[in-house]
């Protein structure tokens, strides 16, 4: 599972350009767009323009990771650029036995279910069949959510026209 994180200044009044350009280059590349957040800063210049700023969060194939990554440094001028990679290698074995070993369980419970002859023993083995069933359902469900993730990449790019000032993080008490 790759993740990107870009913080990339463009030209003054080229925000809605440079930002019109990701777009498109994700959509060249199959990719979507998960969310875009962008404002604009008043400035202290005698025109009295505004300095726009924003961040577009995004999914690529991860087949087309390094290639956007690329393409996105021509954009602008990089300031940051953070990736990380998870290997999930393991984690996706394991879930995948598991997922084995439960339907095994539930088709074991299915034999048994026929087999049964009292009440009891059929409302018994239909609880634990419900129970492996939804063990079933939820390790599925984990075994997507890697899928997706491996499958797309995570990209984050934070624009910002030149002489937009920097981002900080300050708390009430008064320490950063």
């Amino acid at each position: 599972i790759r993740t990107a994180q870009l913080a990339i200044t463009v030209g003054s009044g080229l925000f809605d350009s440079k930002l019109a350009t990701v777009r498109s280059l994700v959509e060249s590349e199959g990719g979507y767009i998960a969310g875009t957040d962008a404002q604009a800063s008043p400035t202290d210049n005698p025109e009295n323009t505004q300095i726009r700023t924003g961040v577009i969060s995004f999914m690529v194939p991860a087949a087309h990771f390094d290639e956007t990554i690329d393409q996105l440094s021509r954009v602008g001028k990089v300031q940051s650029e953070h990736i990380t990679g998870t290997d999930v290698s393991a984690q996706y074995v394991d879930l995948n036995a598991r997922l084995a070993n439960a339907e095994a369980q539930r088709d074991a419970m299915l034999a048994l279910l026929k087999q049964a002859t009292s009440i009891n023993d059929i409302i018994t083995v239909q609880n634990q069949i419900g129970q492996i069933t939804a063990q079933i359902e939820q390790l599925k469900g984990q075994i997507k959510y890697l899928d997706d993730n491996t499958s797309y990449s995570s990209v984050s790019v934070s624009l910002m026209e030149s002489g937009a000032p920097v981002q900080t993080t300050s708390d009430s008490w008064g320490f950063a």
